[in-house]
This record gives structure tokens, sequence and C-alpha cells, in this order.
């Protein structure tokens, strides 16, 4: 994360007491302060320690005089910093989050162009092995073209991996391991054992890893979380045409592990079995799948997923003890069916309809910023990675 720095009247204080005091150095600019990792000393301490106490001052302090009683220039100083530290706290002062997008196929090109506008977002460059599309992409992005991830390392806070699959596990490594903090479109990985180690990279050095799940940013999932709870039965179809992209990955990892992830954050209880049946049409993988999938606590759920429908479809049921919930992802829109009086009854459940990507990825940059856990973190992306896994597992079994 970029540091703050701020505007500072200093020619009339002991510089080397206030500056030490909270890790700060002199930039070339003498009125200009930037944080660095600096040990304060003994004394430096002292200034330190005044000025958190008098952190609650809002009115700008008289600003210290330099000579005269040494006890009241301390505290003189530490009032000044400790407003200038506030001051630093606002927005006009912190700088830009700068991000990259690895890979601009049709989904990253869309990252980078919402990045690009973002007002706390610095898009350092857009990266794909094709460079004729990456320079495609920074030209309408205002930003600059790599054909190489390495060449964006140290120039970034963070990063949107949306490479193929087979990908993520290495590009994302290299990422994390030099400090990154990352957005890695679902699938997280290809394998457990890869998700495992990027989780462990990212825990040990402290970084955000988020995991782009989109639909948990659907205003419409958000709006009925509320009222879902203690599910009993869901049903799910996630129907489209074939994409012509994503063709290293079957239907499974592809579509449906969006509702395997959705499933799993309504339904708190871990999972029994499942059963599952799919067809190879157009590729290699699956590109229908069927999947029945029991929890411990006997809530079922069944998900229907393909890509050979030429109408696109993403509606989910879910069944509660006193309702029943259908919500269409696709219009954002939800209602709620509830018994009064032995008639069934319905009501549509008040949506404030937004984009559920750009959702994402502003919540992806608060998190790097604040530190706070993701809302789809590797571990939940993790979970549904299992579960899909046995899912193909299973349908290969009975193919």
């Amino acid at each position: 994360m970029c540091a703050p720095s701020a505007k500072l009247c200093i020619a009339s204080f002991p510089m080397d007491l206030v500056s030490g005091a909270f890790g700060l150095r002199a930039a070339t600019d003498p009125e200009r302060l930037v944080v660095s990792e600096v040990e304060p000393s003994e004394g430096e301490r002292a200034v330190q320690r005044s000025a958190v106490c008098l952190g609650g001052a809002n009115k700008r302090p008289r600003e210290p005089e330099s000579g005269g009683n040494e006890a009241a220039a301390t505290n003189s100083v530490a009032e000044f910093i400790a407003w200038c530290y506030n001051l630093c706290k606002k927005d006009t002062c912190m700088s830009k989050l700068r991000v990259a997008v690895i890979g601009v196929g049709h989904l990253g090109s869309i990252h980078a162009r919402i990045y690009s506008e973002m007002k706390n977002i610095e898009l350092v460059g857009v990266c794909d092995i094709d460079i004729r599309k990456a320079r495609k992409v920074a030209r309408a992005c205002k930003t600059k073209a790599y054909a190489s991830y390495k060449d964006l390392i140290g120039q970034i806070d963070a990063a949107s991996v949306v490479v193929p699959t087979n990908l993520h596990y290495q590009v994302s490594k290299d990422l994390l391991l030099n400090g990154i903090n990352l957005l890695i479109e679902k699938p997280m990985t290809k394998t457990l054992e890869e998700a495992d180690e990027l989780l462990e990279i990212a825990e040990k050095r402290n970084l955000i890893l988020q995991v782009g799940h989109v639909e948990r940013f659907n205003a419409a999932i958000r709006a009925i979380e509320h009222l879902a709870h203690k599910p009993r039965f869901i049903e799910v179809h996630r129907l489209g045409p074939f994409p012509n992209r994503s063709t290293d990955i079957g239907v499974v990892m592809d579509l449906m592990i969006h509702d395997i992830d959705i499933i799993l954050g309504f339904v708190k209880s871990k999972v029994a079995r499942v059963e599952a049946v799919g067809l190879k049409v157009l590729t290699n993988y699956e590109d229908i799948a069927n999947a029945r999938i029991v929890f411990e606590d006997k809530t079922v759920a069944d998900v229907t997923a393909s890509r050979l429908t030429p109408n696109a479809m993403r509606k989910i049921r879910i069944f509660v003890e006193d309702a029943y919930i259908s919500l269409d992802y696709l219009k954002q829109d939800a209602l709620i069916y509830t018994k009064q009086n032995n008639k069934i009854v319905y009501k549509r459940v008040n949506i404030k309809k937004e984009q559920p990507l750009q959702k994402e990825l502003q919540a992806f940059a608060d998190c790097v910023n604040t530190k706070e856990k993701p809302l789809v973190s590797g571990k939940e992306a993790r979970e549904a990675l299992k579960v899909a896994l046995d899912i193909i597992e299973d349908i290969k079994k009975n193919a």
C-alpha cells in the first residue's frame, strides 16, 4: 500500500525530533514528509506517545517554536504532529492503490476498464502474452501494456489475475511471493494442493487473497441473505450458450462453481456426499452437468449448469421452513412466497440494482487498504473448489 504523505510547515521546529517520532524522514523537498521504516529513539518515542494522546485534536494548533523550554517545545511539537497525522488520514492525502490486470481477454478487459474508472485506483498497467491485445486494452484504459507480468513486480500493490485456469497457480504464486495482494478469478486453482500453497503464502505475508466469485456481490443475493436462513432445499439452473472461451475447464469449474459458492454460503453444514452426471459435447470436458449435493444436516441442493443452451438463464430457488424464494441473477430480481390464510402469496424483494463486478473490485481495493477479510477469501474459494472437484470426480465415475 502506498504510504500517506502531507505538506507541512516545518521550518520553525526541530525536524530531527519530529521526523524520528513517527518514523518519518524528509524527502528531497524539505516541506514534504514521507513514511519510511525507521526505528525511533527513546526520546523520539516520548514525542510519539505525547502525539498519540493528542491525536483527537481537530483544530490546527500553533506551530512549535525552536528554542526556549524543552518540555514545552516537545509538547508543542507533539500536538502539531498529531494534527498533521489526522490530516494525513483524509482521502485527499492518501495515495492511490497501484493495481494491474494480468490477462486481458473478455473478462480481464472488463476488470481493466472498471479499475481505470475508480477514483482510488491507479491502473499501472495491463498484461497479456498477446501484446497486441494488451496494447489495445491499455489504449482504451489510458495505461501501459506489458507482455510479462514479472515486469510489473515492484510497481504495483495489487493485481487481478484473469489468466486461463491452468496458469492461476504459477502466476499467483510469483506475485504473492513478491508481496502483491491478489484477486484471482474463479476457480482459484485446478487442484486443492495448489490452493493450499497460495493460502499459506498469503497468510505468512499478510496479503489479501480474494477470489472472483462475483455472484456474492449480486445485489439480489445480498438482499435475500437474511431471508434464506436454514434452507432445506435449493434448486439452481445456470444455463447459457457456448462462450468460445474457458475451454481449458468444464462447465462445473466454469459456471457451476458460482452456485456451489453461493450454496455453501447459505447452508451452515458440511457436505455429506455428492452425486453427479455430465456430458462432453463440444469440448474435452463436461459441457452440461447436474449435481445433487447432500449436507450433513439433510439439506439438499440440486444444481444444473450448461453452456449449450441458446438462451441464458441464471436462477436459484431456495426453500426454507416458512417461505420459498425465487431469484433471477441476471435481472437482479427476487420474489418471496409465503402462506397466508391457506393461500400462497408473494411479494417482490426491494433490491437496489448494482454492477456486481464493480462492487467486487471496489471491495477488493477496500480490503487491501484496510486489511479486512474479503467476502470471498481464498478459504471460502477453496471450499467451493473442493466440492467442484468432488462433482467432477463423480461425473467421471458415472461416464
